[in-house]
């Protein structure tokens, strides 16, 4: 099963660079010294030869393997405490001109584009820590997608025969700036409504918020 990653939320970043000559600056030596590939490549020839390659190999896979099954959790996320709400503009300037292949405008430099304006959001998010029962079963109630901030997507899908995904590298919860779980996001006309919501005995009955 792979683990399905989530970019929900449209930002366009274009940066240009030109190459310049610096010119040579003092007197140019051959570089005498082995060069830092070269050791690599004779490091990996040894462990070849020594029969460590193998382990080496296995190892790596075994991490991969670990790394999608329990990737690294969200720094700086906590347990929510009390209710809040606000709204988030997902308008962004487009900082360059865009055509398509056929040199048709697509947007100007300078542009202001809210995707809102052109396309729905679609159904909620729902951010929780995937080892809290509560948070997880709270979750499975709700009508949204679910998105992990720690926690385990795969054993979590084969246990309640659904979706779960993972922010991976906290994209966004950084862009959408959540500190606390559960929290769930909708649209709210060009906005979108982030809600942080404390779990409650009312709240895990389906009476509160």
């Amino acid at each position: 099963m792979q683990l399905k990653l989530v970019l929900l939320i449209s930002t366009l970043f274009l940066t240009s660079a030109s190459p310049k000559n610096l010119g040579i600056y003092g007197q140019v030596f051959k570089v005498a010294e082995e060069s830092f590939l070269e050791v690599i490549q004779n490091r990996l020839k040894v462990m070849s030869e020594e029969g460590k390659m193998e382990k080496v190999q296995q190892d790596l896979q075994k991490r991969a393997a670990a790394k999608v099954a329990r990737p690294t959790p969200i720094e700086g996320v906590t347990k929510a405490k009390s209710y809040m709400r606000r709204l988030f503009d997902p308008t962004f300037v487009v900082n360059q001109t865009i055509k398509d292949h056929r040199d048709n405008l697509i947007a100007l430099a300078g542009t202001s584009y809210n995707p809102l304006d052109h396309k729905s959001f679609g159904d909620s998010l729902v951010f929780i820590d995937g080892d809290d029962f509560s948070q997880v079963q709270w979750a499975i109630s709700q009508k949204a997608k679910i998105i992990l901030v720690n926690g385990s997507p795969l054993e979590l899908e084969k246990v309640h025969k659904r979706s779960f995904y993972f922010d991976q590298g906290g994209v966004l919860t950084e862009k959408l700036a959540i500190t606390d779980v559960p929290s769930r996001v909708r649209q709210e006309g060009k906005h979108l409504l982030i809600e942080t919501i404390p779990l409650t005995s009312a709240t895990l009955k389906g009476e509160g918020r």
